[in-house]
C-alpha cells in the first residue's frame, strides 16, 4: 500500500444505524507505515437529550459509565455540523476516495457514517485496512490503537 490511511473511531448508542446515533467522533490520518500525518476532529455530539433515553442497549450503558452521555450534553456540536466538520477535515487532508479507511471496528462504522454522514460516506474511498493483533513473545512491529473516542491518543506499541 502507498497511499495515507483514514483512521475513524466512534461511539455509537446502538447497534442499528436505522435507530441509533453516532455520539463520539475521532479522526486522524497517517502514512501507510503508521506515522501520523494529521490529528483530525475528535468531538461529542449534543443531541437532543430524549434520544439518549430510546436505547437501552448495551453501548449506552457502556457509553454511561465511561463518561460519554455527560461529554454529549456539553458538547457545541449538534448533529448537523459533525458532518460538516469531518467532511471539511477529509478535504482538507486527503484526496477525494484516494485512501483507505480503518478503525477498530470500522466495518460497523462505516454503516453508521453511511447513514449519518452521507457527505463523509461518499468522499471516503470504499477500502478497509484490515487490523489484526498478533501476539509474539517478542517486540511487535510498531502499531497503533485507535480508541480515541475513549480518550486515549493513539500510542505506539
Amino acid at each position: 500500500m502507498s497511499t495515507d490511511i483514514v483512521w475513524i473511531d466512534m461511539d455509537n448508542s446502538g447497534s442499528d444505524p436505522e435507530t441509533d446515533l453516532i455520539l463520539n467522533f475521532a479522526c486522524f490520518i497517517t502514512d501507510k507505515d503508521g506515522n501520523i500525518k494529521s490529528v483530525g476532529p475528535y468531538f461529542a455530539i449534543n443531541h437532543p437529550e430524549e434520544k439518549f433515553y430510546k436505547s437501552g442497549s448495551f453501548q449506552m450503558s457502556v457509553a454511561r459509565e465511561l463518561g460519554v452521555l455527560d461529554r454529549c450534553r456539553n458538547s457545541s456540536v449538534k448533529p448537523e455540523q459533525a458532518e460538516d466538520l469531518m467532511l471539511n477535515y477529509l478535504k482538507n487532508n486527503v484526496p477525494r476516495k484516494a485512501c483507505p479507511i480503518a478503525g477498530p471496528f470500522i466495518h460497523i462504522d462505516r454503516v453508521f457514517i453511511k447513514k449519518h454522514m452521507p457527505s463523509v460516506d461518499d468522499y471516503l474511498n470504499h477500502d478497509f485496512v484490515h487490523l489484526i493483533v498478533r501476539y509474539y513473545p517478542t517486540p511487535l512491529p510498531r502499531m497503533l490503537t485507535v480508541h480515541r473516542c475513549r480518550g486515549l491518543a493513539p500510542v505506539p506499541y
